[in-house]
């Protein structure tokens, strides 16, 4: 059963805190049926399986796991029952008013927010044609509501020119959009995978001064002109260009609702009718090192569109697409089949109260437990999660013997309740530290987080960590990930390092690794392929204004073989392998999985090249054009930017 994201009327829902409370996100619950299968807890031993078979299937589950909470509106949160939730996000439906009258008269905007835009240091190109700000400079004002972002944009300009077609044109107002959060998405993503998926949301729009408008970036791109309405007006010094947009004109998004939008607005200038092309152009943001944008607080941009599908945990990468009248959710990240993460975990949390097999390893009058992830079957049946406990570090003084345990732990359904079936330790050794607290001089683990990892095997997990270490004269941190199999005599199957950070007084060596789980070898079974790049740096400090030597960039890979006769990683480390190379290995090319190891969060990406993956792809489609007369869409979230407003 597939979720979705429905919409309704805001005034059912409507509160009275002015146009922020005029919107309410409620999320509702429905049970899917039990069934009494069980999945991937019980006992299994070595076993084929197709590691790319399972990736890039349709997600079957279609699950929103964590509220997404936008300024407007506050969902409601419900229990989660025993059985396998899914809730379903009901957006509520903007106004299709708009909030100001679209005319290019400008007396219902606040004058005093607006930004000019008019001197030299704004010129792009022409500067040997223009003549001062009387010849061309621009005011830019922007507001928003909840279903449209504004701009104004007052033109001084000494000679007007219409344009006369697409290419017989000199003056224009260019605005150019962009989700700052999948654009920091696309930062996290392999190089290459963006441009080959046409993952991207900038687009760039021109208006001219007597009211055409056509997209700038690609002039035979899709324009979801049903989302724009806009209006010119001839002034005594010039023109003015006022503007609504939905967030169907941007046609991909990280998130929905969006909090923020980026976004850069240009002028072009020519003073000659008949040409093609303007003389002088002016930015916002003029950078000879690459476009800038400015970032505009939304305050949870909705969507006039239904959108279907759900990202499948907190956190996931993935976008949003609008394809004709609908949003569909695209994840970048390999969903898993069997189970899904529970978002509330109480119930998990209480069955491990209730049972006496901790109170003895790690009593709470002593010791610390923190259920750190959990997960729930498909079918209800079953329940995985990731337990901390150590002692505690009265005074905050960590014991010099202190040791803590990480275990894999897994619960099932009795009746109406569960109980605990197995546990089982899952690091390669106790860690030597309280369970909040290293002890003095030591390392200290934290920022832990569970993963399936079905590509391995039914039963294999990972398990994320970050190491630290700091003192006056040293620091260190380490983030890697741990694969374990709670299934073998010994759980823990080996490690792979994502990140790792030395630094000294005058010295430090920053490492980053793509973890990549690919057939380097020709024995069955993905192997871990790290390809690391090092910087070496010299400092003024610990930690301090550090710069990159001249020949301190480097590239090493290590390699670790799968052992199917030991059902583990080998423990040999190889430096060089012609099936892992820095040089050949392109992941859009190569099938397999690149793991994500972020804080306190695990992900998978699944290779272009795997089976079924250009399938998938090919069902969300790019942003179409759809006729005016069509109704708006929706929704980002934040990434860096300048803030102007």
């Amino acid at each position: 059963m597939r979720t979705r994201i429905a919409l309704v009327s805001p005034h059912k829902y409507s509160t009275s805190r002015g146009r922020l409370g005029s919107l309410k996100m409620l999320v509702l619950t429905c049970l899917l049926s039990m069934a009494a299968f069980s999945v991937g807890c019980s006992s299994s031993k070595s076993h084929e399986l197709d590691p790319f078979g399972l990736a890039d299937e349709p997600d079957p589950n279609d699950l929103l796991d964590e509220e997404i909470k936008p300024r407007r509106g506050t969902p409601a949160r419900a229990r989660r029952s025993a059985a396998v939730d899914q809730p379903l996000l009901v957006l509520p439906l903007p106004k299709a008013e708009t909030s100001k009258t679209i005319d290019g008269d400008f007396s219902d905007w606040n004058t005093r927010k607006v930004r000019t835009f008019g001197s030299s240091k704004h010129i792009v190109t022409g500067e040997e044609f223009w003549g001062g700000a009387k010849d061309a400079s621009f005011s830019v004002g922007v507001e928003a509501d909840e279903g449209y972002v504004y701009f104004s944009v007052a033109v001084r300009d000494d000679v007007v020119i219409d344009a006369e077609s697409q290419d017989i044109m000199s003056d224009g107002v260019i605005i150019w959009l962009q989700d700052p959060k999948l654009e920091s998405v696309i930062a996290s993503l392999p190089d290459g995978m963006a441009k080959r998926h046409d993952i991207g949301s900038e687009s760039a729009i021109l208006f001219t001064p007597d009211g055409q408008f056509w997209r700038f970036d690609r002039p035979d791109g899709a324009l979801h002109r049903a989302g724009i309405t806009a209006a010119t007006k001839k002034t005594k010094d010039g023109y003015n260009v006022e503007v609504a947009l939905t967030l169907g004109v941007i046609g991909q998004v990280a998130t929905l609702p969006t909090e923020a939008v980026a976004f850069r607005v240009e002028l072009l200038d020519g003073d000659e009718a008949g040409r093609r092309g303007e003389q002088t152009r002016l930015s916002m943001l003029p950078d000879p090192l690459g476009p800038r944008f400015a970032r505009y607080e939304v305050g949870g941009w909705l969507p006039f569109s239904q959108a279907k599908g759900q990202p499948p945990r907190p956190g996931a990468l993935g976008r949003w697409v609008l394809n004709g009248d609908t949003w569909y959710y695209d994840s970048f990240e390999v969903v898993p089949n069997s189970w899904l993460l529970l978002q509330d975990t109480s119930e998990f949390e209480e069955t491990l109260a209730k049972t006496d097999v901790f109170d003895e390893i790690c009593p709470l009058a002593t010791s610390e437990r923190e259920l750190v992830e959990a997960y729930q079957s498909t079918r209800g049946t079953q329940r995985a999660g990731l337990l901390l406990c150590g002692p505690r570090a009265p005074g905050n003084r960590c014991p010099s013997d202190a040791q803590s345990e990480l275990y894999w732990l897994n619960l099932e359904r009795q009746g109406e309740d569960w109980s605990l079936a197995k546990h089982a330790k899952v690091t390669p050794e106790p860690l030597q530290q309280c369970a909040k607290t290293p002890r003095k001089g030591g390392d200290f683990y934290s920022e832990f987080s569970l993963l399936p990892l079905e590509m391995l095997g039914p039963t294999v997990w990972g398990i994320g960590w970050h190491k630290g270490y700091s003192d006056r004269k040293e620091r260190s941190l380490e983030r890697g990930v741990w694969f374990a199999n709670p299934d073998l005599p010994t759980p823990y199957m080996g490690t792979a390092i994502a990140e790792k950070t030395r630094a000294r007084t005058r010295e430090r060596t920053l490492s980053k690794s793509h973890v990549y789980l690919a057939l380097v070898d020709d024995v069955a079974g993905l192997d871990i392929c790290e390809v690391e790049r090092i910087q070496e740096q010299q400092c003024s400090g610990l930690d301090r204004r550090c710069a990159t030597t001249e020949f301190g960039e480097s590239v090493q890979v290590h390699v670790k073989l799968w052992s199917p006769h030991k059902q583990r990683f080998e423990t040999y480390l190889q430096t060089k392998h012609r099936g892992c190379s820095a040089a050949t290995f392109d992941f859009n090319e190569r099938r397999g999985f690149m793991l994500l190891v972020e804080p306190g969060r695990l992900g998978a990406l699944a290779s272009p090249a795997n089976p079924g993956s250009k399938r998938r792809r090919q069902e969300v489609v790019a942003p179409v054009e759809v006729p005016a007369a069509a109704e708006p869409e929706a929704a980002p979230a934040p990434a860096k930017g300048v803030d102007l407003f």
